[in-house]
């Protein structure tokens, strides 16, 4: 962080909670897993909401 501090040539650090070109990466810097990350979230959220429907199935059978 100090490199890009004395590159900036500011003297204070950026607000973390703010958006930051710093913080920005081109749309090519993603990582190889991060597709996977992605297929990974859809599938678990297709289960929690089948998981949803089965409890409400089992409820109304009830």
């Amino acid at each position: 962080m100090t490199a890009l501090l004395e590159a900036a040539a500011i003297a204070e650090l950026p607000d973390p909670a703010l958006p930051s070109p710093w913080a920005l990466r081109p749309s090519g810097a993603r990582r190889p897993s991060a597709s996977r990350a992605v297929i990974v979230d859809t599938v678990l959220n297709v289960a929690v909401w089948a998981f949803l429907v089965w409890l409400l199935v089992l409820r109304r059978r009830a």
